[in-house]
């Protein structure tokens, strides 16, 4: 048996550790950062709103209208 590969195998999963702490870090930093910029969160918001509800309306339509084809069959 190869006696490196328990080391082998351990500083993968140290690695794959830190690199999975790093990611959070980052995120966690951005977070931080992103709320000091209040201002523009109402107006992305507000598009982001318009985006999936107003924009998404036909799609629904059409998928409603198929649904009660299908169940009138």
């Amino acid at each position: 048996m190869n006696w490196t590969l328990p080391l082998t195998v351990l500083g993968a999963a140290v690695l794959r550790l830190l690199a999975d702490f790093g990611r959070f870090s980052r995120f966690v930093a951005e977070s931080g950062r992103a709320l000091g910029d209040l201002r523009t969160w109402p107006g992305l918001t507000v598009l982001q709103m318009r985006r999936l509800g107003v924009n998404s309306l036909p799609i629904a339509l059409f998928l409603s209208c198929f649904t009660g084809i299908v169940l009138a069959l």
